[in-house]
């Protein structure tokens, strides 16, 4: 049985919530169908509006002002579907695996933008259909959560069940920022235990075994599942190297080949092309780790997803792991 607090409050160890503004606003500017219907609108109007912009449908019977719809990012129209939902179902639902993982400010890459729900009982289909994937699971009600008014799994509970689920990378980048946000190892392994033969729970333990606290972004721990995958040995994540008594910090290294890796980009410049400050910055520091005898490859988020890539980092990880005779 998992150690985790069998408290069904919102004071438990699980990581903070601090939606960003824009999806306030945007939820708090929902309206249901009846509301408009209400406030005088009539079938023909809603659908000029929707065909105008004037208007977008987030979910069945649930509208956002077009305006207001434009300015979110991807990940906030994915939180404010998540409301919308809420208020459609008028809150008799719990969210689970990614959904919840977006409601705790946890990591989700690569697990598509529907939306999860648990539902308990035989009598309940599991299956997916307009955006919304209902999952038959039985949630003890200790380890639900509220926030933000919704009804979630706990961030260890939500995490384990990534674990079991997602595709691992998918997984161990949840994994990996879950463990960065606080939440106890223990507790997620507790929840594994638990799920004993249930399907995924084998290659769960295995995948927690991978995520580390140390990676610091989505970019990071896609490239270092790419390395596993390729049989590299594991990097050191955030060495630091100290040159003329300054402190330098690569995202991955093999200290005894004198290699580190830089992955940029998803928010290591926040979404915005480095300036050329920055860009001078880079070179300046890369060209005083040389004079350590570090060599630095540097890899782009555009470029973790191109076949190309394990031969690049192949070119020069390879002669030097050979070379200095490290071991896998």
């Amino acid at each position: 049985m998992t150690s985790e607090s069998r408290q069904s409050s919102t004071a438990n160890a699980s990581p903070p919530v601090d939606r960003p503004s824009p999806v306030d606003d945007a939820v708090n500017r929902l309206t249901t169908w009846r509301q408009l219907r209400i406030g005088g609108m009539s079938q023909d109007e809603l659908r000029d509006s929707l065909a105008q912009g004037g208007l977008v449908r987030v979910r069945s019977g649930i509208y956002l002002p077009g305006a207001v719809a434009s300015e979110l990012a991807a990940w906030d129209r994915d939180l404010v579907a998540i409301h919308a939902h809420a208020m459609a179902s008028r809150g008799r639902c719990v969210f689970v695996l990614a959904s919840a993982a977006r409601l705790w400010g946890l990591d989700v890459w690569g697990a598509g933008n529907e939306i999860h729900v648990a539902q308990s009982g035989r009598a309940v289909a599991q299956g997916k259909g307009r955006g919304l994937v209902r999952h038959q699971m039985d949630v003890d009600p200790a380890f639900i959560r509220t926030v933000s008014g919704l009804q979630l799994t706990s961030a260890a509970r939500t995490t384990a069940d990534a674990l079991r689920l997602l595709d691992t990378t998918s997984a161990v980048v949840l994994a990996d920022s879950a463990l960065r946000a606080g939440v106890a190892l223990d507790d997620i392994a507790g929840h594994l235990e638990s799920a004993r033969g249930r399907r995924g729970a084998v290659r769960a333990r295995e995948r927690l075994a991978l995520a580390d606290a140390a990676s610091e972004s989505v970019a990071e721990g896609r490239l270092r599942m790419m390395l596993h995958s390729w049989g590299y040995p594991p990097p050191v994540l955030q060495h630091q190297v100290i040159v003329a008594g300054q402190r330098y910090r690569l995202d991955f290294a093999w200290p005894e080949a004198g290699l580190g890796l830089e992955v940029h980009g998803n928010g290591k410049y926040f979404m915005e092309k480095p300036t050329g400050d920055k860009l001078l910055q880079e070179r300046k520091r890369e060209a005083r780790l040389r004079e350590a005898g570090v060599s630095v490859l540097n890899v782009w988020w555009e470029q973790l997803g191109q076949p190309e890539l394990r031969e690049r980092i192949g070119s020069h990880v390879a002669p030097l792991i050979r070379g200095r005779r490290l071991t896998v």
